[in-house]
């Protein structure tokens, strides 16, 4: 259990477990559910943790985890998740992200171009949106 929500906490095995599986993963910080459907963005980069695959520590993402949903749950006054994926080239991304509801495409697509972001998850169809040349 999180001290910070008293709800189940994924350790970093079981997070590797579903970037494995997967490719990735959004849970709901306070309740560790996945989060399945919406529109996927980084809520703020210089929360984010960033390596390669073959560098993957369990203790090091368990102590990102705990991090940051402190930090959540505390300073967060809307709804923020955990997500985290492997792209292309090898390269681990754990990020806090902010989940909108489909319609809501303009305000991710905001949030997304104010942190400089390439692209947006659509959880529900599971596939990148990309902004560049938009």
């Amino acid at each position: 259990m999180s001290p910070a929500t008293n709800a189940p906490h994924p350790g970093g095995g079981q997070l590797r477990s579903k970037v494995q599986r997967d490719g990735g993963f959004t849970l709901d910080a306070r309740t560790a559910a996945t989060v399945d459907a919406g529109l996927a963005v980084c809520a703020e980069p210089a929360l984010g943790l960033e390596f390669d695959w073959d560098r993957w520590q369990d203790d090091l993402v368990r102590a990102w985890l705990d991090d940051r949903r402190r930090w959540i749950v505390e300073a967060a006054t809307n709804p923020l998740h955990l997500g985290g994926w492997l792209d292309g080239g090898g390269c681990v991304h754990l990020d806090v992200v902010r989940v909108f509801p489909g319609e809501r495409l303009g305000d991710a697509r905001a949030l997304a171009r104010r942190h400089g972001q390439r692209a947006i998850f659509d959880l529900t169809r599971r596939v990148l949106i990309s902004l560049e040349g938009r």
